[in-house]
């Protein structure tokens, strides 16, 4: 998700000829960046481009950018939005973004590894850290203050306080 210093922080999944706009989900919960934007800075697998914004809107969890003239739209499907993290926005105290998370070893209050954070699932309500266990299912720990005890970034070390019974349903 982060390479060279750059953040995604939507994806392309459609493109509208018609109206030379591109439909983007984010992956920010601060979508209104958006409309402040006077440029994008696309990223695919073969292909790097900054194109101007024209006109931005937001509806049903969808960023919907006009663009200007002159693009190969179709191109641009699938591809990612990317930001200088020194440009994110700042989160308040104990909220976390995803990337940040991502690749933290996971620690169970006594101090026994779980496993590593490998994906973090938005359900709406709380997050939901998937976590890899060497040789053994993965873990999907819930996101909240009763469970997450304690997060520190610069050691990538997440601690927490697993419900009763939740390591048992992923044995079987």
């Amino acid at each position: 998700m982060k390479e060279a210093g750059l953040v995604e922080i939507g994806k392309v999944v459609a493109v509208s000829i018609r109206q030379n706009s591109l439909t983007i989900r984010p992956f920010t919960d601060f979508p209104e960046r958006f409309c402040s934007m006077d440029s994008l800075s696309l990223y695919g697998k073969d292909m790097q481009v900054r194109v101007d914004v024209r006109g931005v809107s937001i509806r049903d969890g969808f960023v919907f950018v006009e663009i200007g003239n002159g693009y190969d739209l179709h191109a641009f499907k699938g591809m990612y939005v990317k930001v200088p993290k020194d440009e994110l926005y700042e989160l308040p105290k104990d909220t976390f973004y995803v990337f940040d998370i991502i690749g933290c070893k996971v620690y169970l209050e006594g101090g026994g590894l779980v496993g590593e954070v490998i994906d973090v699932i938005r359900t709406g309500s709380n997050d939901v850290y998937q976590v890899h266990r060497e040789g053994k299912k993965d873990l999907f720990i819930p996101a909240l203050k009763s469970v997450i005890l304690r997060v520190d970034l610069k050691d990538k070390r997440i601690y927490v306080k697993l419900p009763e019974g939740l390591m048992e349903i992923y044995e079987s």
